[in-house]
């Protein structure tokens, strides 16, 4: 994977690019766990979730979160980028994990 490292090299000496691993949320959880790691020679700041409008399995999302320990960037929810770009945020995260009322009660114990 020479053309990897190469790439890695030059992201790695221009401080002012933000690397950001993107990762569709419907895909299974072991292989987002496998990407992460194929991919964290490239020294990735952030994660942004795709495809998040066509899955209800986002338990995927928050397990890989949390065990990556990279921050969320955003969501997207659509075809139609950049607009259907959301920042991502855990109330978002959460309105999508949990039925409404307790996305709604999670929320406000948060906040």
């Amino acid at each position: 994977m020479e053309q990897g490292a190469d790439t890695a090299s030059f992201l790695a000496s221009r401080g002012d690019i933000q690397k950001q691993l993107v990762l569709p949320a419907t895909m299974r959880a072991a292989d987002q766990t496998r990407y992460v790691a194929a991919y964290q020679e490239f020294h990735p700041s952030r994660l942004i979730f795709t495809r998040m409008d066509e899955t209800e399995a986002f338990g995927t999302v928050l397990s890989e979160t949390l065990r990556s320990r990279l921050p969320l960037s955003f969501f997207g929810t659509g075809q139609q980028v950049p607009d259907d770009l959301e920042p991502a945020s855990v109330a978002v995260l959460l309105s999508r994990l949990l039925p409404d009322s307790q996305a709604r009660s999670a929320k406000g114990a948060a906040a």
